[in-house]
């Protein structure tokens, strides 16, 4: 089981005869646009523990481009990486259904610099030297799913994050240690990614460039 459960690739599943796999399909979009569907690059589930990755296809490419699916043994954890001719590389996390399932529209999107520059603009940072500072590093931007969680309890290796907390009127705003969070957002090092969320954790594997979301994160989880 995952520590962190990605609740947007939380799986509609259907009734399904027992099977060493599952199929896992829905639509991939490019910067949460849905008239913009991931149809060149690749996408690919790598299950927890494993040394190769599961590569996804497009079933309907002729009439539905943009549309993956990937079979995977049922309620494996996995990690998913998103490549495009031009999005950054991607990276998610979520469990697999334990049936025939799909996840849900938006669930899962690559990046672009366009994104990320409003991302970095709309939480009042420097876009630029974000931008700049990403081509070395990986950018980690979440959204934990427990409101109660604090800047305090979110650790990016060994580092603390960045933390912003949105009110009501839909302002956003720096997030104290002990206040609520609403994003998180960090630049790590290439290599495996530890992000820590009130005592669990959830690992990647990033090159230089990539962007992780680990969105809707919950902590605590076994």
């Amino acid at each position: 089981m995952s520590l962190f459960l990605l609740t947007l690739l939380a799986a509609c599943e259907e009734a399904a005869a027992p099977s060493d796999e599952v199929s896992w399909s829905g639509w991939v979009y490019v910067d949460q646009d849905d008239e913009h569907v991931l149809t060149e690059g690749a996408a690919e589930f790598w299950p927890e523990g494993a040394e190769e990755p599961v590569a996804a296809e497009q079933p309907y490419i002729e009439d539905y481009p943009g549309y993956w699916e990937v079979f995977l043994s049922p309620g494996v954890p996995a990690n998913v990486h998103l490549t495009g001719a031009a999005e950054r590389g991607t990276w998610w996390a979520g469990d697999a259904p334990t049936a025939r399932g799909n996840w849900f529209g938006g669930a899962l999107f690559a990046v672009s610099d366009t994104w990320l520059l409003d991302v970095f603009d709309a939480l009042g940072e420097d876009e630029d030297a974000w931008l700049a500072a990403s081509a070395e590093g990986v950018v980690v931007l979440g959204y934990p799913a427990d409101s109660e969680l604090g800047c305090a309890q979110l650790t990016v290796g060994a580092e603390a994050p960045l933390c912003w907390s949105v009110d009501e009127a839909g302002v956003i705003a720096p997030a104290a240690a002990e206040s609520a969070v609403t994003w998180f957002l960090a630049l790590a090092e290439p290599g495996e990614v530890v992000v820590g969320m009130a005592g669990a954790e959830e690992r990647w594997t990033a090159e230089a460039g990539e962007v992780i979301l680990p969105w809707y994160l919950s902590g605590g989880g076994s």
